[in-house]
């Protein structure tokens, strides 16, 4: 993994933290990573992002979804 795709995961997961403090570090990497390689096959829409992270993380659940999308959506680093 790049330099710059491991700085856009980590800006993308500490957002989504910031957003939602009880987001566990790994979950927000995890989801990060994955919402980041969406992205990257341009979806960028965060409510179907966040349908794409639940339906493949399910575990993590519908808010954790929810805030990485948002914040894989809204990161200018997400668009590396």
């Amino acid at each position: 993994m790049s330099d710059l795709t491991e700085n856009a995961l980590d800006a993308v997961a500490a957002q989504a933290q910031r957003a939602d403090p009880g987001l566990p570090p790994e979950t927000a990497r995890l989801l990060a990573g994955e919402a980041l390689l969406h992205v990257a096959d341009g979806v960028r829409d965060a409510p179907e992002l966040a349908r794409l992270l639940l339906a493949d993380h399910p575990e993590a659940g519908a808010s954790a979804a929810a805030v990485v999308a948002r914040a894989a959506t809204s990161s200018p680093e997400s668009s590396t």
